[in-house]
C-alpha cells in the first residue's frame, strides 16, 4: 500500500529533487513525519545510496546476488 507517489517534473539538471540529491526523500520525511532512526532505503544504484546518506537514512543495497527480497529478509530478522 502507498500514502503517496513523489514525481519530479522538473527537466533541467540542476534539480535537487532526483536522486542523487535528496529532495524528494525530504519531502517525503517531512510530509509523513518518518523517524529516519527507524528507516531502511533499498536500492541498486550509488545514486540511491547517495540520496539516503545525504537525509542521514540507512541503505542497503540490492544486485543480482543480493535481491530485494534477501534485503526484507535481512531488516525483519534485525527488527526483532
Amino acid at each position: 500500500m502507498f500514502d503517496d507517489i513523489y514525481v519530479c517534473e522538473h527537466i533541467h539538471k540542476t534539480c535537487t529533487c532526483r536522486k542523487p540529491w535528496p529532495g524528494m526523500l525530504k519531502q517525503a520525511i517531512k510530509d509523513h513525519n518518518i523517524d529516519i532512526a527507524k528507516c531502511v532505503f533499498i536500492g541498486d544504484t550509488e545514486y540511491d545510496e547517495a540520496a539516503a546518506l545525504a537525509v542521514g537514512v540507512r541503505f542497503i543495497k540490492v544486485d543480482e546476488k543480493y535481491t530485494f527480497a534477501d534485503a526484507v529478509n535481512t531488516i525483519t530478522q534485525q527488527a526483532g
